[in-house]
């Protein structure tokens, strides 16, 4: 057998240098199992003409010998099929070196094991590639990356080295502290009137994901285990018992502004972990907050040198969130149902409140003619001309007005008995407690407290659920149907956490979602009723299990639901109803539209 060998050069460029000699042939040679890597070194490359070892660090103009066959080399390197991700962030700041971003909600920075496609990284690297900036058939060993990382709930700037000098640098200076300022806004319990300088010791437990504040004393016992925290509060804006405020971090620590902020006793309003309990369950009523309200505000530059010392004195800004504004609105510009005149800091547009949504709600009957109509007839009898009502009557016509007296005459009911009253009265209320013990045996309302299923469901759309739709009559969960099942969430008074989601499969389906399509039993589903036609995880044929249902969210970008290890399948047990009516918001009163039904 005769192999066709022959030697590959590599020349290192910029965004190649800097690297070891083994972690640029795990990205150059992407197919290559970590044997082959490692025995590659040993005996088929020479940097420079002679024998490296895996440590060697990359130069520039460092001129790489890989003796390796035609075959061998095309299928370690052969390039994986890339899905694009759907672009979901915005642009705040981007130059030749640097791009700053605006990280929406319910979006990861990085994947994990349950979201590997469509995360903030992945589409920043689309956008590149569209735009020219980055072609990963010639950067083989960079990818352009966040130097900053935001939780999923979490919103706001984060930033991206676009080479690989770039990225090196900015990693630099986040480490080094004080070359890189970051700024957050978020809105705490309590009036805060002066500004905080907060310095601790937190160590994590990660396998519950907490961190707790510890003395120093502890600190010192603990070692490398416990570290240090540094944060500088300033109150913005306080009004009714709360407060909107711009923190800085120095450190960068897990949980580190919640923290803080709790331990201060400013707790962050929605923060499940470190909150108060009372104010979560008030914002999560009022706004739907189940989260921490925290958004990455600000970006300040202090880098005198290297390449991007043009950046020196810069501020990178990304705007509030709408969500944000209308919870500040909400809680800092309102009080006892009035609006308080402030002056508008973040340029925000004043929104109608429920009472006010109500007021505009069209009327299921126009009452408006007939209204008209008695207050015509009514100054028109009380303003009539005498004489000419006399002259009626002599005629032996009646007048309209004494129509309506006789009419009403007719239709005056006998007076009845206070006994009798009584004995109807106590009839009435036991005929309507027994409706009602029936009604509650069959129908339990609900209300929507959450955007997972926009756009078919808004928060404080009112529903009633049917607890007996699939017991009483025998029948299974549909294709389409939308249920409300206990989930293995919790509520922030830690009980157990409804859900209301979309049946998507049933036992024996199966269940694929790549490229943000979903396919059931091989076909793909028109998902046209869904908030942007696209959903988001990647899955390969998963087999949904007997008294078990997948079951999604409309709005696929922030739904939490059987995609996620944290709710998973849905077992017949836990279902509580399936929803079957609307009753509000009146406009869309009625029946519960099945998608997969004609």
């Amino acid at each position: 057998m005769v192999y066709n060998y022959f030697v590959k050069i590599i020349g290192i460029n910029d965004n190649e240098s800097g690297q070891r000699l083994d972690r640029f042939l795990r990205k150059y040679l992407n197919n290559a199992p970590l044997s082959r890597i490692y025995k590659a070194i040993r005996k088929d490359i020479k940097i420079n003409g002679k024998r490296c070892k895996e440590d060697y660090i990359l130069q520039v103009g460092d001129e790489m010998s890989l003796f390796i066959s035609d075959d061998e080399l095309s299928s370690l390197t052969k390039e994986k099929p890339r899905n694009r991700a759907k672009r979901q962030f915005t642009i705040v700041y981007e130059d030749a070196h640097i791009i700053a971003v605006s990280k929406p909600f319910g979006l990861l920075t990085h994947g994990d094991s349950f979201e590997k496609k469509n995360h903030l990284a992945n589409q920043v690297v689309d956008y590149l590639i569209e735009k020219g900036d980055y072609d990963p058939r010639v950067e083989k060993s960079f990818t352009p990356a966040p130097v900053n990382r935001l939780d999923r709930n979490t919103t706001g700037i984060v930033l991206f080295g676009k080479n690989a000098q770039s990225l090196r640098e900015l990693n630099k200076h986040i480490r080094e502290r004080g070359s890189i300022e970051k700024f957050y806004m978020t809105i705490v319990k309590g009036e805060l009137r002066e500004k905080l300088h907060l310095q601790d010791f937190m160590v994590k437990d990660r396998e519950k994901n907490l961190a707790s504040i510890v003395s120093e004393k502890q600190a010192a016992r603990m070692g490398g285990k416990a570290l240090s925290m540094e944060t500088f509060v300033e109150p913005v804006e306080s009004c009714n018992d709360y407060t909107l405020v711009k923190v800085q971090i120095v450190t960068g620590r897990t949980h580190q502004i919640r923290l803080h902020m709790s331990k201060a006793g400013y707790p962050v309003i929605g923060d499940v972990k470190y909150g108060d309990k009372k104010v979560n369950q008030f914002v999560s009523r009022k706004f739907s907050l189940n989260t921490q309200l925290l958004h990455a505000y600000e970006l300040k530059f202090l880098i005198e040198d290297g390449t991007l010392s043009y950046m020196n004195g810069k501020v990178l800004t990304c705007e509030l969130p709408e969500e944000f504004q209308r919870i500040y609105r909400g809680l800092l510009r309102e009080k006892d149902g009035k609006r308080i005149q402030i002056e508008n800091k973040f340029n925000t547009q004043e929104v109608p409140d429920l009472k006010e949504y109500l007021k505009n709600e069209p009327p299921l009957i126009d009452k408006s003619k007939s209204e008209e109509s008695s207050e015509e007839g009514l100054s028109q009898e009380s303003g009539s001309n005498p004489s000419q009502t006399q002259q009626d009557v002599s005629s032996g016509e009646q007048t309209p007005s004494r129509r309506r007296r006789r009419r009403n005459q007719k239709a005056e009911p006998a007076k009845k008995t206070t006994g009798g009253f009584v004995k109807e009265w106590g009839k009435d209320v036991a005929i309507a407690v027994v409706i009602a013990i029936l009604v509650m045996q069959f129908i339990k309302p609900t209300i929507v407290k959450q955007r997972s299923m926009q756009p078919n469901f808004y928060t404080n759309d009112y529903l009633f659920i049917s607890k007996q739709s699939y017991k009483l009559f025998g029948g299974q969960p549909e294709r389409g149907d939308v249920i409300v099942f206990k989930s293995k969430l919790e509520d922030a008074e830690g009980e157990t956490k409804m859900l209301i989601k979309r049946v998507i499969g049933v036992p024996g389906d199966v269940i694929s979602i790549h490229d943000g399509k979903v396919y059931i039993n091989g076909k793909e589903t028109d998902d046209n009723y869904t908030m942007d036609n696209y959903t988001t995880g990647d899955i390969t044929e998963l087999v949904v299990p007997a008294d078990h249902l997948f079951c999604m969210g409309d709005n696929r970008a922030v739904s939490i639901d059987s995609r996620s290890d944290s709710v998973g399948l849905v077992s017949y047990k836990d279902i509580v109803g399936k929803v079957v009516f609307r009753v509000f918001p009146l406009r869309k009163f009625g029946t519960i539209h099945n998608p997969y039904k004609n």
